[in-house]
């Protein structure tokens, strides 16, 4: 289906990104976005991604500190989208308007697509599992080119975090949030279980072409616990509910598998292993108060619906977000 044509006569900011990537406007099409604005264009017969800042918290070294990780990993030999440079031989553009400076990256499309039912596979579930072991290992020996430019650490994401939708709960769940914040202080960062991670790891950041993964959508990525990475993988990866038998047992072949693949290439301690359920349950209170601030409608029956069934209960609850042998 053709996008219709983006009119980017009043936006000075999108025409200026134009210039500085030297994008035909007529190739341009605008694919949504929810802390950024994102576009699809093409160029000598490639397919890119242009995304815009819309945050002015999301600083300009924050997102070099980005590029720069994904530029490493993409130079190690993993699937990710590498950043594109502009005209001017940089990988961020910073473009100044009304007193704002609005941060531009362009990067090039993954092959593929998200994967369907029919590519929901164990042996996709490997692969998965293979992919972020391979991440796990690169970043043991990941540093920033420029040592000032770093993205955040997990306690300054869930800092923002708090800041921005805290207020919209009631105070119980708020003490749940503080209890969960609390806890990764008394975690050691140790070297081969803690550095730079994804932290977004699922079917909706990646696309799959012949058994292939490509990741993309590096926004969140945070130095924290390499475990942070698998429990967002199972997170996304199972009915969010995970109650009946029929769920359960898909739950425990889909963490069976896709740790089969990780530990083809990376060996996390089991110690660190049973640290999931806790990333799980960070997950899973971020995610409720995130749903709860911004009242979204949710389509009956999608998985943020049904994640939202009887969730509150269960958070003051204690209950696991999967009861499944880690």
């Amino acid at each position: 289906m053709a996008m219709p044509p983006v009119s980017f006569e009043d936006d000075p900011i999108l025409r200026e990104a134009l210039v500085r990537y030297e994008i035909d406007p007529a190739s341009l099409s605008f694919l949504g976005g929810f802390r950024n604005r994102v576009y699809e264009y093409g160029q000598n017969e490639q397919r890119y991604i242009l995304r815009i800042s819309s945050e002015s918290q999301r600083l300009a070294d924050m997102i070099r500190a980005e590029m720069d990780w994904m530029h490493y990993l993409a130079g190690r030999g993993l699937a990710v989208v590498d950043p594109l440079p502009s005209q001017r031989g940089n990988f961020v553009e910073v473009i100044e308007h009304e007193g704002r400076q609005v941060p531009v990256v362009a990067m090039r499309k993954a092959p593929g697509k998200h994967p369907g039912k029919e590519e929901w596979t164990p042996e996709l579930f490997a692969a998965m599992g293979h992919f972020v072991g391979q991440m796990h290992q690169a970043t043991r020996e990941y540093m920033p080119a420029v040592p000032t430019q770093r993205r955040p650490a997990w306690h300054e994401d869930l800092d923002v975090f708090a800041q921005e939708y805290l207020h919209a709960v009631d105070a119980d769940i708020a003490a749940k949030f503080q209890a969960i914040r609390a806890y990764p202080k008394s975690l050691p960062q140790e070297r081969d279980a803690y550095g730079l991670i994804h932290a977004d790891f699922h079917r909706g950041n990646f696309h799959v072409q012949d058994g292939r993964i490509t990741l993309f959508d590096f926004d969140d990525s945070q130095y924290s616990w390499f475990a942070e990475d698998l429990a967002m993988a199972l997170f996304y990866g199972i009915s969010p509910q995970a109650q009946s038998q029929e769920e359960l047992v898909f739950a425990r072949q889909f963490y069976q598998h896709f740790m089969e693949g990780y530990s083809q290439v990376y060996t996390l301690d089991a110690a660190w292993r049973q640290e999931i359920p806790y990333f799980l349950k960070q997950r899973e209170i971020n995610l409720y108060i995130v749903l709860t601030a911004l009242k979204y409608e949710l389509p009956e029956g999608s998985w943020s619906e049904r994640f939202m069934q009887n969730r509150r209960q269960r958070i003051l609850e204690d209950v696991p977000f999967v009861d499944i042998a880690l």
